[in-house]
């Protein structure tokens, strides 16, 4: 009974490592997949560029403001760490460059408020993290499928640099447990009504995940968190003009 005992636990223990390596491997390709698709995309934005001031072909700029409600959750590796959502908001204005029929590249620049429920050893932690956000992103409109209305998709890499913090003494050293520049991938999609010439209001849904981890290594007092990577879920109104 004892021998049969013994050959369930290590039956048991094989699976549990097998699992947690398997799940390592998800992850790390995960990562690897999502810093190709940013170089494909940065490569893809220099390349366009180039041949709009080759072929010498005229620029259409338009401008606009968003609001963006968000939800972001969060995904920690290490022992006692867990980290639960909350709810944050992104606003600021961004510049398309129509540089082909449908076709257009956007910058912006946002504040980001990125909050989470953090909680290490059974000691929990509100933090509260401010960015400016600068998104590089591919915009790609569809024809009017409707009267003045558009269906729109994007792509993009989003450059963060951190504002402020509130990280307490206990967790990091000079209260700084995050990473001044954040890097995140971003898709999505959305409607766009023109109610007047050149005028439109847009709805759109998107989701971003961070590339690398946001924590800093060298200021992180407690070593059982090792990583930290965020999504974020938003919703998104706006006005082009």
């Amino acid at each position: 009974m004892k021998m049969h005992l013994k050959v369930f636990d290590f039956i048991a223990q094989r699976s549990v490592i097998r699992n947690s390596s398997s799940v390592r491997s998800i992850d790390f390709i995960l990562k690897k997949l999502k810093i190709k698709i940013s170089k494909f995309l940065i490569t893809f934005f220099l390349l366009n560029i180039l041949c709009f001031k080759a072929n010498g072909e005229d620029l259409e700029i338009r401008y606009g403001v968003k609001l963006s409600p968000l939800y972001s959750t969060f995904n920690t590796e290490g022992k006692e760490c867990s980290c639960k959502g909350a709810l944050g908001f992104e606003a600021g204005f961004f510049t398309d460059f129509i540089f082909r029929t449908n076709h257009a590249i956007d910058i912006g620049l946002y504040y980001f408020m990125n909050r989470m429920n953090l909680k290490i050893k059974n000691e929990d932690y509100k933090l509260n993290i401010s960015y400016l956000n600068l998104p590089l992103l591919l915009k790609f409109h569809s024809n009017e499928f409707w009267i003045d209305t558009q269906i729109f998709l994007f792509t993009g890499i989003v450059f963060g640099y951190k504002l402020a913090e509130n990280t307490p003494e206990e967790i990091a050293d000079n209260k700084k447990l995050f990473k001044t520049i954040r890097t995140s991938f971003i898709i999505g999609g959305g409607i766009e009504y023109e109610f007047a010439m050149s005028t439109s209001a847009f709805l759109e849904f998107g989701y971003k995940t961070d590339i690398f981890d946001i924590t800093n290594p060298k200021k992180k007092k407690d070593i059982t968190l090792k990583s930290l990577y965020g999504h974020s879920f938003l919703i998104t109104l706006g006005i082009r003009f």
